[in-house]
């Protein structure tokens, strides 16, 4: 527990970690917007979709075992309950079911969360988080004003890609010591897409730490700004059992004990594997982000600021009333 708590930097003791996750959740919950026709001061607006589902699944021999504070605390704090699986009789059919379930729950846009092979006869437990986010801009880009231009590599070279343009954009914007950064607000006000523009990418992201990000996010200012971003759609496909023993979380992958007071014969983690997909176009932001864990055995006025992304650039998806980083990545070419 202290290994996890320590290198996923959890801000809270105890029982209020659990309460703070469900707090936060429901923040999310409350981003989400019906669609409008006709309205008489918005007109035509899309939806906005923030959707987040916990799942677990667990061998059905077992499930009578499991400790009751456990199932309480999933129902209480993650809305989760148990799907009983025939993991020993029938692996690669429950992994399909797990991927159709995450499929449904992120809109297609992750199909296929846990590769062949990573559920097998010894697993007891999977756990998986889904996230999906659709959202229009708040001022969506006028798509008759994107056009090609070239967007500079990190080895210098070019390439051309679709370059949207906004030239009287009310958003965030911020300026520091090598860098630009651009808030792109969705619809509702609250979500935002954070880009954050290098002179110097390989130095900048060497030094990119909470710290740095907090600061850039403190430091944004509405301002009207003439924009060009690009269009683009991002892809992560993750296996994350080394980076997190790196980090310092090794008990779980390697003391059988770890989980003892869940079911004292749940196992060590197995797998961790997780996926993200980012499309950002004119109209605004389509999100999907999946993990599973696998235990086994009016007047214009002047644009004030200027910004061109037309080279690496890291981005990041914002919850802005909680101040909740959502999505973060990295384009290198769009």
């Amino acid at each position: 527990k202290s290994e996890m708590a320590a290198v996923l930097h959890f801000p809270l003791e105890g029982e209020r970690q659990h309460v703070g996750n469900n707090w936060l959740d429901a923040q999310l919950v409350a981003r989400n917007l019906p669609a409008l026709t006709n309205d008489p001061e918005f007109g035509d607006a899309d939806p906005v979709i923030v959707d987040s589902a916990n799942g677990v699944w667990i061998r059905k021999d077992l499930a009578p075992e499991i400790a009751p504070p456990y199932l309480d605390l999933l129902a209480i704090h993650y809305d989760a309950g148990l799907y009983l699986a025939q993991f020993r009789e029938q692996p690669d059919v429950e992994r399909k079911g797990i991927n159709a379930w995450v499929s449904e729950r992120t809109n297609d846009l992750i199909p296929e969360l846990l590769p062949a092979g990573v559920i097998t006869t010894d697993t007891t437990m999977v756990l998986v988080n889904a996230m999906y986010l659709k959202a229009p801009w708040l001022d969506p880009f006028d798509a008759m004003l994107t056009a090609d231009a070239p967007f500079t590599a990190l080895d210098g070279t070019t390439v051309d890609v679709p370059m949207m343009h906004s030239g009287e954009l009310e958003a965030g914007y911020a300026e520091g010591a090598g860098w630009q950064a651009l808030a792109v607000p969705m619809r509702g006000e609250a979500l935002e897409l954070v880009v954050i523009l290098p002179d110097d990418f390989k130095a900048f992201e060497a030094g990119l730490d909470a710290a740095t990000l907090e600061g850039v996010f403190a430091s944004l200012a509405s301002t009207i700004v003439d924009a060009k971003l690009p269009r683009f759609e991002l892809e992560a496909q993750l296996e994350l059992t080394q980076e997190l023993r790196e980090l310092g979380m090794n008990a779980p992958f390697d003391d059988s004990r770890s989980f003892d007071d869940i079911l004292t014969q749940l196992g060590v983690i197995t797998a961790v594997v997780h996926q993200t997909v980012i499309k950002v176009d004119e109209k605004g932001t389509e999100a999907a982000a999946a993990t599973g864990i696998v235990v086994g055995e009016t007047s214009v006025p002047e644009p004030g600021a200027t910004i061109v992304v037309d080279r690496p650039f890291v981005l990041a998806i914002r919850d802005q009333p909680s101040d909740t980083l959502l999505f973060l990545g990295r384009v290198l070419t769009p």
